[in-house]
């Protein structure tokens, strides 16, 4: 497995002093974020951030507190354009800390110095201000009527940052890692580093920890029962998350449900839209 080592780049960036910010506010929340990423339990995650696709969030149906499996952790993923990310959570008593670090490309932009020399803008790592969000679910969450989330509440920022959707991306991506956690069939792996000789000053390899939805055994309790006994015709069932008997929750990967019975075929578009 390739690991991305997201957080040992910025951390090195960070510590770097070509790349110290003038603002010490923003010198501040990178140094927040390196003694995050130095702390937290590596998480790599499917693209965008997202390892199951699930809106509704349904895994986390019931939750009052949230929890997390270890105290900081860092979730490295790209988005949909390709751009490298990191998201990260510490478990506080009442809330839970959260930053987001990008990596910004500028395709050789130039900017005016005070000397009155010009400079290409390097290619850099960039964080957010803090943010703090409340372990109460329903005081972060906002479902409509059919309970699919819609937005996010209770998102407090060090900055007056609050119409940047970019500030809620550590939250979707964290909702959506412990959504996918909440299900039984799903657990966490973990990737120990290539060993590779040491060279002096660099910073260590990380490991890594990822989720691995098991869908070979099939799920204790079975399929419900009932039901008309006519054969279904061929359709999509779309992937999703299945409350069983025992009260435990599992994923179900989207399948063809009768592919080739010759019932007939029902044919549906899903949209998926980007939380």
């Amino acid at each position: 497995m390739q690991h991305t080592n997201y957080c040992r780049q910025a951390i090195k960036q960070f510590l770097d002093p070509e790349f110290r910010h003038p603002d010490e506010n923003v010198h501040s929340e990178r140094m927040a974020a390196v003694e995050m990423m130095k702390a937290a339990a590596k998480f790599m995650v499917p693209d965008n951030g997202r390892l199951l696709v699930d809106e509704q969030l349904r895994g986390l149906d019931g939750v009052d507190l949230l929890c997390l499996p270890f105290p900081v952790m860092a979730l490295e993923y790209m988005d949909l354009g390709g751009g490298k990310r990191i998201s990260l959570a510490m478990e506080r008593e009442a809330d839970i800390l959260l930053q987001h670090i990008s990596y910004c490309k500028w395709d050789g932009e130039v900017v005016l110095l005070d000397d009155g020399k010009k400079a290409m803008v390097p290619d850099q790592w960039v964080a957010t201000c803090l943010i703090s969000m409340p372990r109460s679910l329903a005081a972060t969450l906002v479902r409509d009527e059919n309970n699919n989330a819609i937005e996010f509440r209770g998102l407090q920022f060090a900055d007056d940052f609050e119409t940047d959707s970019l500030l809620a991306e550590p939250a979707v991506a964290l909702l959506s890692l412990l959504n996918a956690l909440a299900c039984a069939n799903v657990r966490i792996e973990r990737s120990e580093p290539k060993k590779n000789a040491k060279i002096k000053g660099a910073l260590p390899f990380d490991a890594y920890h990822v989720l691995v939805v098991d869908t070979h055994r099939r799920a204790p309790g079975g399929e419900g029962k009932g039901g008309s006994h006519r054969s279904p015709r061929e359709h999509l069932r779309r992937g999703h998350i299945r409350r069983l008997q025992s009260g435990k929750r599992v994923w179900v990967n989207a399948t063809i449900v009768a592919a080739g019975r010759g019932g007939g075929v029902v044919r549906k578009d899903y949209s998926v839209k980007a939380a």
